[in-house]
Protein backbone atom coordinates (compact mmCIF):
# COMPACT_ATOMS: atom_id res chain seq x y z
CA UNK A 1 0.00 0.00 0.00
CA UNK A 2 2.60 2.56 1.01
CA UNK A 3 4.73 1.54 -2.26
CA UNK A 4 1.37 2.48 -4.04
CA UNK A 5 1.30 6.01 -2.04
CA UNK A 6 5.23 6.65 -3.14
CA UNK A 7 4.34 5.60 -6.72
CA UNK A 8 1.24 7.86 -7.29
CA UNK A 9 3.05 10.92 -5.21
CA UNK A 10 6.21 10.50 -7.91
CA UNK A 11 3.62 10.35 -10.57
CA UNK A 12 1.94 13.58 -9.18
CA UNK A 13 5.33 15.48 -8.71
CA UNK A 14 6.42 14.53 -11.72
CA UNK A 15 2.98 15.97 -13.80
CA UNK A 16 3.37 19.01 -11.87
CA UNK A 17 6.73 20.01 -12.86
CA UNK A 18 6.11 18.62 -16.53
CA UNK A 19 3.13 21.20 -16.20
CA UNK A 20 4.86 24.11 -14.79
CA UNK A 21 7.50 23.78 -17.77
CA UNK A 22 5.05 23.07 -20.45
CA UNK A 23 3.06 25.36 -22.05
CA UNK A 24 -0.58 24.75 -21.80
CA UNK A 25 -3.72 25.67 -24.11
CA UNK A 26 -7.13 25.28 -23.70
CA UNK A 27 -9.83 24.32 -26.05
CA UNK A 28 -13.67 23.80 -25.45
CA UNK A 29 -13.69 20.75 -27.85
CA UNK A 30 -17.76 20.83 -27.48
CA UNK A 31 -18.00 24.22 -28.42
CA UNK A 32 -15.53 23.62 -31.14
CA UNK A 33 -17.50 20.43 -32.34
CA UNK A 34 -21.39 21.81 -32.21
CA UNK A 35 -20.13 24.88 -33.91
CA UNK A 36 -18.02 22.82 -36.92
CA UNK A 37 -20.11 22.95 -40.41
CA UNK A 38 -19.74 19.88 -41.16
CA UNK A 39 -20.93 18.74 -37.63
CA UNK A 40 -24.05 20.78 -38.48
CA UNK A 41 -24.38 19.51 -42.37
CA UNK A 42 -24.41 16.28 -40.85
CA UNK A 43 -26.99 16.34 -38.61
CA UNK A 44 -29.02 17.87 -41.54
CA UNK A 45 -28.59 14.54 -43.24
CA UNK A 46 -29.17 12.32 -40.27
CA UNK A 47 -32.50 14.07 -39.96
CA UNK A 48 -33.81 13.60 -43.22
CA UNK A 49 -32.16 10.08 -42.31
CA UNK A 50 -34.48 10.06 -39.96
CA UNK A 51 -37.89 11.52 -41.87
CA UNK A 52 -37.12 9.11 -44.32
CA UNK A 53 -37.51 6.27 -42.26
CA UNK A 54 -40.89 8.12 -40.72
CA UNK A 55 -42.29 8.14 -44.24
CA UNK A 56 -41.58 4.67 -44.39
CA UNK A 57 -43.03 3.74 -41.02
CA UNK A 58 -45.79 5.88 -41.90
CA UNK A 59 -46.63 4.01 -44.92
CA UNK A 60 -46.50 1.01 -43.21
CA UNK A 61 -48.43 2.31 -39.98
CA UNK A 62 -51.31 3.54 -42.60
CA UNK A 63 -51.34 -0.10 -44.14
CA UNK A 64 -51.47 -2.07 -40.72
CA UNK A 65 -54.83 0.66 -39.64
CA UNK A 66 -56.63 -0.18 -42.48
CA UNK A 67 -56.20 -4.07 -42.37
CA UNK A 68 -56.87 -3.93 -38.95
CA UNK A 69 -59.97 -2.06 -39.40
CA UNK A 70 -60.60 -4.43 -42.22
CA UNK A 71 -59.95 -7.84 -39.46
CA UNK A 72 -62.36 -6.25 -36.78
CA UNK A 73 -65.56 -5.91 -39.10
CA UNK A 74 -64.69 -9.71 -40.66
CA UNK A 75 -64.33 -11.04 -37.09
CA UNK A 76 -67.89 -8.99 -36.22
CA UNK A 77 -69.35 -10.88 -39.46
CA UNK A 78 -68.18 -13.78 -38.49
CA UNK A 79 -69.77 -14.21 -35.30
CA UNK A 80 -73.15 -12.54 -36.67
CA UNK A 81 -75.68 -15.00 -36.22
CA UNK A 82 -77.73 -12.89 -38.64
CA UNK A 83 -75.37 -14.85 -41.22
CA UNK A 84 -75.90 -18.18 -42.68
CA UNK A 85 -73.37 -20.35 -41.53
CA UNK A 86 -70.93 -20.57 -44.52
CA UNK A 87 -71.33 -17.05 -44.86
CA UNK A 88 -69.87 -16.79 -41.33
CA UNK A 89 -67.40 -18.89 -42.06
CA UNK A 90 -65.76 -17.59 -45.24
CA UNK A 91 -65.78 -14.61 -43.22
CA UNK A 92 -63.56 -16.34 -40.54
CA UNK A 93 -61.38 -17.71 -43.25
CA UNK A 94 -61.50 -13.85 -44.68
CA UNK A 95 -60.15 -13.04 -41.33
CA UNK A 96 -57.56 -15.20 -40.71
CA UNK A 97 -55.75 -13.79 -43.74
CA UNK A 98 -56.32 -10.25 -42.47
CA UNK A 99 -54.48 -11.74 -39.11
CA UNK A 100 -51.99 -13.40 -40.98
CA UNK A 101 -51.04 -9.80 -42.36
CA UNK A 102 -51.54 -7.73 -39.64
CA UNK A 103 -48.62 -9.86 -38.32
CA UNK A 104 -46.72 -9.56 -41.33
CA UNK A 105 -47.46 -5.78 -40.99
CA UNK A 106 -45.89 -5.61 -37.07
CA UNK A 107 -42.57 -7.93 -38.16
CA UNK A 108 -41.59 -5.29 -41.13
CA UNK A 109 -42.41 -2.63 -38.84
CA UNK A 110 -40.24 -3.56 -36.30
CA UNK A 111 -37.65 -4.68 -38.76
CA UNK A 112 -37.38 -1.26 -40.44
CA UNK A 113 -37.00 0.08 -36.99
CA UNK A 114 -34.20 -1.93 -35.71
CA UNK A 115 -32.57 -1.33 -39.21
CA UNK A 116 -33.03 2.30 -39.30
CA UNK A 117 -31.94 2.55 -35.70
CA UNK A 118 -28.49 0.63 -36.23
CA UNK A 119 -27.73 2.69 -39.99
CA UNK A 120 -27.98 5.77 -37.86
CA UNK A 121 -26.34 4.96 -35.24
CA UNK A 122 -23.51 3.53 -37.34
CA UNK A 123 -23.92 6.86 -39.44
CA UNK A 124 -23.91 9.30 -36.50
CA UNK A 125 -21.00 7.40 -35.19
CA UNK A 126 -18.75 7.00 -38.09
CA UNK A 127 -19.51 10.89 -39.03
CA UNK A 128 -19.09 11.88 -35.45
CA UNK A 129 -15.52 10.21 -35.20
CA UNK A 130 -14.39 11.83 -38.53
CA UNK A 131 -15.16 15.12 -37.15
CA UNK A 132 -13.11 14.74 -34.20
CA UNK A 133 -10.14 13.73 -36.00
CA UNK A 134 -10.23 16.33 -38.47
CA UNK A 135 -10.40 19.04 -35.14
CA UNK A 136 -7.82 17.07 -33.64
CA UNK A 137 -5.70 17.25 -36.99
CA UNK A 138 -5.81 21.07 -36.73
CA UNK A 139 -5.32 21.70 -33.11
CA UNK A 140 -2.42 19.62 -33.34
CA UNK A 141 -1.11 21.90 -36.06
CA UNK A 142 -2.34 25.42 -34.36
CA UNK A 143 -1.07 24.44 -31.07
CA UNK A 144 2.68 23.23 -32.44
CA UNK A 145 2.83 26.17 -34.45
CA UNK A 146 1.84 28.60 -31.12
CA UNK A 147 4.72 26.65 -29.54
CA UNK A 148 2.14 24.95 -27.40
CA UNK A 149 3.41 21.63 -25.66
CA UNK A 150 -0.22 20.58 -24.54
CA UNK A 151 -3.83 21.54 -24.96
CA UNK A 152 -6.37 20.69 -22.64
CA UNK A 153 -10.39 20.21 -23.18
CA UNK A 154 -12.22 22.64 -21.04
CA UNK A 155 -15.62 21.14 -21.91
CA UNK A 156 -14.53 17.38 -20.72
CA UNK A 157 -15.90 15.88 -17.35
CA UNK A 158 -14.55 12.89 -15.13
CA UNK A 159 -16.40 9.56 -14.78
CA UNK A 160 -18.28 11.25 -12.01
CA UNK A 161 -19.93 14.14 -14.11
CA UNK A 162 -17.83 16.73 -12.31
CA UNK A 163 -15.00 18.93 -14.56
CA UNK A 164 -12.41 17.97 -15.03
CA UNK A 165 -10.26 21.07 -16.03
CA UNK A 166 -11.40 23.16 -12.27
CA UNK A 167 -9.72 26.42 -13.45
CA UNK A 168 -8.16 28.66 -16.20
CA UNK A 169 -8.05 32.35 -16.31
CA UNK A 170 -8.84 32.10 -19.97
CA UNK A 171 -5.22 32.86 -21.26
CA UNK A 172 -3.91 30.67 -23.83
CA UNK A 173 -7.92 29.34 -24.81
CA UNK A 174 -7.94 28.97 -28.47
CA UNK A 175 -11.79 27.64 -29.03
CA UNK A 176 -12.55 30.17 -30.98
CA UNK A 177 -9.67 30.90 -32.99
CA UNK A 178 -9.75 27.33 -34.24
CA UNK A 179 -13.52 27.62 -34.69
CA UNK A 180 -13.35 29.98 -37.22
CA UNK A 181 -10.29 27.94 -39.28
CA UNK A 182 -12.27 25.54 -39.66
CA UNK A 183 -15.63 27.35 -40.36
CA UNK A 184 -13.58 29.10 -43.29
CA UNK A 185 -13.81 26.04 -45.92
CA UNK A 186 -17.56 26.21 -44.91
CA UNK A 187 -19.54 26.57 -48.59
CA UNK A 188 -20.20 30.16 -49.66
CA UNK A 189 -23.83 30.75 -47.94
CA UNK A 190 -23.68 27.58 -45.57
CA UNK A 191 -24.93 29.25 -42.34
CA UNK A 192 -26.93 31.69 -43.79
CA UNK A 193 -29.28 28.96 -45.60
CA UNK A 194 -28.82 26.90 -42.57
CA UNK A 195 -30.61 30.04 -40.47
CA UNK A 196 -33.10 30.44 -43.19
CA UNK A 197 -34.32 26.50 -43.50
CA UNK A 198 -34.87 26.89 -39.26
CA UNK A 199 -31.55 24.04 -38.57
Amino acid sequence: MMYKKLILAGLLSLFVSTSLQAEIAIVDLKKIFDGYWKTKQADVTLKEQAMEFQKEAKGIDEEYVVTKESYDKLVREANDQALSAGVRDAKKKEAEGKLLKIRELEQLFAQINRQAQTRMADDRNRIRERILKEIREVVQKKAKAAGYTMVLDSASESINQTPVLVYTDGNNNMTDELLEHLNLSAPPGFFEKLKKEGN
